[in-house]
């Protein structure tokens, strides 16, 4: 999977360890793209992958015009490991 549609947006996804300052995964909301970071374990791939895709749904539905950052975060960070659980339980 190199693209994913987030409610009608293609956000590409490219993997590289070429992110600053430590960041193990970016959704880049301006240029569409998706970063993880190959180093990382399956489990930590998929949850910063469902981490991600949560930024940016936010964005394409417009929460990130009334929500403040840390806000944001909460919401995607939860939503990652829930998805993560939900999917790994039906996987198996």
């Amino acid at each position: 999977m190199n693209k994913i549609n987030i409610k009608g947006t293609k956000y590409k996804i490219i993997i590289t360890d070429k992110m600053e300052d430590g960041t193990v995964a970016l959704c880049d909301k301006v240029k569409k793209m998706i970063y993880l970071n190959p180093k990382r374990n399956p489990k930590e791939q998929m949850l910063d992958l469902f981490h991600e895709i949560i930024h940016g749904l936010i964005t394409e539905v417009g929460l990130d015009q009334c929500l403040n950052a840390d806000i944001e975060e909460i919401i995607a960070e939860n939503f990652s490991v829930f998805f993560y659980n939900l999917f790994n339980k039906k996987i198996k």
